[in-house]
Parts: structure tokens; C-alpha cells; sequence
């Protein structure tokens, strides 16, 4: 183990630079490429961006890797093992979100009555969970968890614990209050 009050840096015959610090013993996990990250640059570090989106990586997970990467950089220059920060100045492209396209009425009627002339218990259920969720805006998550118990049809309100854990009252219409007895 090596005891210093400051990190210390050494290169080994494969030009990897080992860190350690007092108390902290110096593995051989604990290498990283000179080249590629102490003396990198920010066209390096760009490209290493690139070769992970093509891999396939999320826009998110890419995002958290440069905070890493900054920070890392951070880290060096504040112990004097770097000069600069060639992770600073990369950008990612921010991901496109999808635009959210809601059905009109005439397309969620004809969902509705094309599974209303469906066959089956399957269907009438079914039916019943579109109706539901087109009448009452219900979260799916808050749909699926549903019980029986916290719906009062008698008073014409659903109380249940939606997002965020919070108590939630959501009124039952006149043009649902019926569909559920039609379910045989």
C-alpha cells in the first residue's frame, strides 16, 4: 500500500497511469489508459460518444456518462493531472421525444363499439376498460391496480392512491355508472 498525503501517478510499461491516495491501495483495477483519458482530447472524447450511440446506448445514459466524464476531468485538473478538460465542450444531440397523439372522438367511439361487437366475456371486460379510461382519464398504472373496494358505484366516485402516493377521488359519469352491470 502506498501512503501519500496527495495522489500519486505512475506509468507502467503498458502506459497505464495507476492513482493512489493515502489508505487507498493501488489495484490493478484501478489503471486507466493514459492516452485515451489523461491525455485525451475533445475530438477523443467526441468519438467515444459517437462509437456509443452506434453501439446502441440511450441518449440517456450517454448524457450520464459525459457528467461522469466531466467530472472526471474535473477531478484530474483539480489534482493537477490534467491541464484541461476535453470532455467540457462536447455536446450531445438532444433527443427527439415522440409527439403524443391523442385519439378524436369519432376514432375512440369506433374503438369503443368495434370492441363492444366483439364476442366473448374477454371483449365485454375489455369494453368496460375503454370506457373507463375514456371517461374517467384514469392513469393506466391507476386502472390496472384498481379494486374493487374503491369503487363506490352507489356515490359515483373511484378513491384510490394515484402518482405520487396521493389520495385521489375520481367522479364515475351518468354514461358509466350502468356499464359495469351490462358485464355478465
Amino acid at each position: 500500500m502506498r501512503t501519500s498525503s496527495s495522489w500519486e501517478q505512475a506509468e507502467d510499461d503498458r502506459g497505464h497511469l495507476s492513482l493512489a491516495r493515502e489508505g487507498v491501495p493501488a489495484l490493478p483495477g484501478d489503471q486507466l489508459p493514459v492516452g485515451c483519458l489523461v491525455r485525451g482530447d475533445q475530438l477523443q472524447v467526441r468519438a467515444w460518444f459517437v462509437h456509443e450511440a452506434n453501439r446502441g446506448t440511450a441518449p440517456v445514459a450517454r448524457s450520464t456518462k459525459l457528467f461522469a466524464v466531466r467530472s472526471f476531468y474535473r477531478f484530474l485538473i483539480a489534482e493537477d493531472l490534467s491541464e484541461e478538460n476535453p470532455a467540457a465542450l462536447v455536446t450531445l444531440a438532444s433527443p427527439v421525444r415522440s409527439r403524443i397523439e391523442f385519439y378524436s372522438d369519432p376514432e375512440a367511439d369506433a374503438i369503443i363499439e368495434w370492441a363492444s361487437a366483439q364476442p366473448g366475456l374477454r371483449w365485454q371486460v375489455g369494453r368496460v376498460l375503454l370506457l373507463t379510461f375514456r371517461y374517467t382519464g384514469l392513469r393506466m398504472k391507476e386502472l390496472v391496480n384498481l379494486r374493487t373496494e374503491e369503487v363506490d358505484l352507489d356515490a359515483r366516485r373511484i378513491s384510490l392512491v394515484g402518482k405520487g402516493r396521493k389520495p385521489r377521488v375520481v367522479p364515475i359519469p351518468h354514461l358509466l355508472a350502468d356499464v359495469p352491470a351490462d358485464v355478465s
